[in-house]
C-alpha cells in the first residue's frame, strides 16, 4: 500500500493548522503540498460529505458557492478550486487547486473528523 500512487496524505503541523500532500509517482517523488487552517478543511470536508461528491462531475457546474469558512469556485472529476474567506466574509485573493483524491483524503483524516465534530457540537449550542 506505501508504494500506490497516486497517493494524498493529511498531517496536522499544529492545532490550527494541517498540511495536505499529493503525488503522482512514487513517494520518493516531490509531492505537492498546500498548507491550510484546520476550520478550512473541515469546511471542505463537510460540504464534500454533503453534496460535493455527488456534484464534481455532473455537466451542473458549481460556481462560487459558500460554505463556512470558503468558497468552493469549480469542482470537476478531476478536482476542487477552493478560495477562503476573511473574517469579514470577503474572497481572499489567494486559493487551493486541490486533486479530488486530496479532498477524499481530507473527509477520511481522522484529525479533521473530530474537528468536525467539534464545530458542530459548537453550531448546536
Amino acid at each position: 500500500m506505501m508504494d500506490e500512487f497516486p497517493y494524498a496524505e493529511i498531517h496536522p503541523v499544529d492545532e490550527y493548522t494541517v498540511e495536505l500532500r499529493y503525488a503522482e509517482g512514487p513517494r520518493r517523488v516531490p509531492y505537492r503540498a498546500w498548507k491550510m487552517p484546520v476550520q478550512e478543511a473541515a469546511d471542505l470536508a463537510e460540504w464534500w460529505t454533503r453534496e460535493g461528491v455527488r456534484s464534481c462531475g455532473s455537466h451542473t457546474p458549481i460556481r462560487n458557492h459558500r460554505v463556512g469558512t470558503i468558497v468552493v469556485s469549480m469542482c470537476s472529476s478531476t478536482g476542487v478550486i477552493v478560495r477562503s474567506l476573511d473574517k469579514y466574509g470577503n474572497l481572499k485573493p489567494t486559493g487551493y487547486d486541490l486533486p479530488r483524491l486530496v479532498v477524499e483524503q481530507l473527509v477520511a483524516s481522522t484529525f479533521i473528523a473530530a474537528r468536525r465534530g467539534q464545530s458542530e457540537g459548537q453550531r448546536h449550542d
